[in-house]
């Protein structure tokens, strides 16, 4: 059975217990984990006895069998629980990403923070050559937020991890959105300069074939965006319940 550890704090102040999942404090009034969603569920303590209450009492060996024959209470609550809340952030990730189903090139809010990574990302680089430094920009879209996932998955936190996995779909969106505009060059460039994408798929000889490459790196990162959905989803059909002891 997973135990909590009991957090000290001072006269007055709210109880908290670290969640046996990824570690975090909450307080001890909630249901589930503010880090990773992980549910919790009181013990039934007043199912056992205590030793104050068995002590002096008379044993016999009838009432220890009729003891162990008799079924385990189960605490109020126990049992997996629906989590809208993870059914509802499922829906709004898979709207999000709504628009690069359409025909027009699609730039959504959280592409504002991507293209952030992605001009940082030619900075970083620059110094390991002119190659690498233009793949920076893509090769920094998709390190954040597999290192993001890698962080929460080492911290077992399944939501963190999910919504990152989810995060690095989104930016292969991205990305194929850049790759199937190479030769037409319709999107606007913020440094000016050469198309990313025009350098890199003319020095690995694809130029020609940018739009199979843009599809393939659609599909990847479809792929990687319904997989996160259905681990939501998954989790929130099916709640954990982790039982309380102090």
């Amino acid at each position: 059975m997973l135990k909590f550890d009991k957090i000290m704090t001072e006269p007055g102040s709210v109880k908290k217990w670290k969640c046996p999942s990824c570690g975090q404090e909450n307080d001890i009034e909630r249901e589930y984990c503010w880090a990773c969603y992980a549910g919790f569920e009181a013990e039934n303590k007043a199912a056992k006895p205590k030793p104050s209450d068995t002590a002096g009492a008379p044993s016999t060996a009838g009432s220890s069998q009729d003891q162990a024959a008799a079924p385990a209470v189960k605490p109020p609550g126990a049992g997996p629980k629906i989590s809208f809340g993870r059914i509802i952030l499922a829906i709004i990730l898979v709207a999000v990403c709504l628009p690069y189903l359409g025909d027009k090139p699609a730039f959504i809010l959280i592409d504002h923070v991507n293209l952030a990574f992605h001009e940082g990302g030619h900075i970083v680089l620059m110094f390991f050559g002119h190659f690498i430094c233009m793949a920076g920009g893509t090769i920094m879209q998709l390190a954040i937020p597999i290192a993001c996932a890698v962080h929460f998955k080492m911290r077992n936190s399944e939501l963190g991890y999910q919504v990152m996995l989810w995060w690095a779909g989104e930016n292969l969106l991205n990305i194929s959105v850049y790759i199937d505009d190479a030769r037409r060059q319709e999107l606007p460039l913020v440094a000016g300069g050469v198309h990313d994408w025009i350098y890199l798929l003319e020095k690995v000889g694809l130029l020609a074939q940018n739009e199979g490459v843009a599809r393939i790196v659609f599909l990847l990162g479809t792929a990687i965006i319904l997989y996160s959905v259905f681990l939501i989803v998954r989790d929130g059909l099916c709640a954990k319940q982790h039982p309380i002891s102090a």
